[in-house]
């Protein structure tokens, strides 16, 4: 069986140095997938798009900030016309902060020829969420007919993304690696329920030394945009 193609987008609001640790992260584990960073109108507006040039990724700015939720599902939104613009298979969407630190992609294949379907992730028990909407795997030919659908929940822009993904979805297939449980630790993903910010920030000093940059403070903001020349 083919492996299917894939695409990324990653969801942010501003903080370049998420998209960058992710990136390095990537690079370092093989992961080779395009991506589009999808940025909800903010003041890093150049940053990120250094960021995305140094990286070959592609890179929207939404005209206006649509805010914590509905920001999230306009980044699944515009990540499958996309998608659909590559011919990508699936569209996997994930948070700036949500950082595998594998090769995620095996999993993944893994998964969907084992159980076929049309969204792959994982439940949140803490919460009891149905759907960790932070990282989720979406079958493109099938979610291109709910674009309707995700327009209402942008709409609704209320904090109910969790139940409003999986209730259009109805049902989906386990990707066991996303975990499921976004309060619990993980050696292997990082995750801002728990990871600081100082942590995030030591994990990408590591790349940044090896470029001669400036160490991040743990705020994970950019003091200053990209200098080509110290690449």
């Amino acid at each position: 069986m083919q492996n299917p193609s894939i695409g990324l987008t990653i969801s942010t609001f501003g903080t370049p140095d998420h998209i960058q640790l992710t990136m390095e992260v990537m690079k370092k584990n093989g992961v080779k997938v395009p991506v589009l960073v999808h940025d909800d109108s903010s003041v890093d507006y150049e940053n990120l798009l250094n960021i995305c040039r140094i990286y070959q990724c592609d890179f929207i700015s939404t005209p206006f900030r649509y805010g914590h939720f509905a920001g999230d599902v306009m980044a699944v939104y515009n990540g499958l016309l996309w998608a659909k613009e590559y011919n990508f298979d699936i569209l996997v969407k994930m948070s700036r902060r949500f950082i595998p630190l594998f090769d995620w992609t095996k999993s993944l294949i893994e998964t969907i020829q084992n159980t076929p379907n049309h969204t792959y992730g994982n439940r949140c028990n803490h919460f009891r969420f149905p759907l960790r909407t932070e990282c989720v795997a979406y079958k493109v030919s099938h979610w291109l007919n709910h674009l309707e659908d995700l327009q209402k929940v942008i709409l609704k822009n209320t904090d109910s993304i969790e139940y409003d993904i999986f209730n259009i979805a109805k049902t989906y297939t386990v990707w066991k690696e996303v975990g499921c449980d976004r309060m619990d630790r993980m050696i292997n993903i990082m995750w801002h329920d728990c990871y600081t910010d100082n942590e995030y920030a030591q994990m990408l000093n590591k790349y940044r030394i090896k470029y001669g940059q400036i160490p991040l403070v743990p705020n994970m903001t950019l003091a200053q945009p990209f200098n080509f020349k110290d690449l």
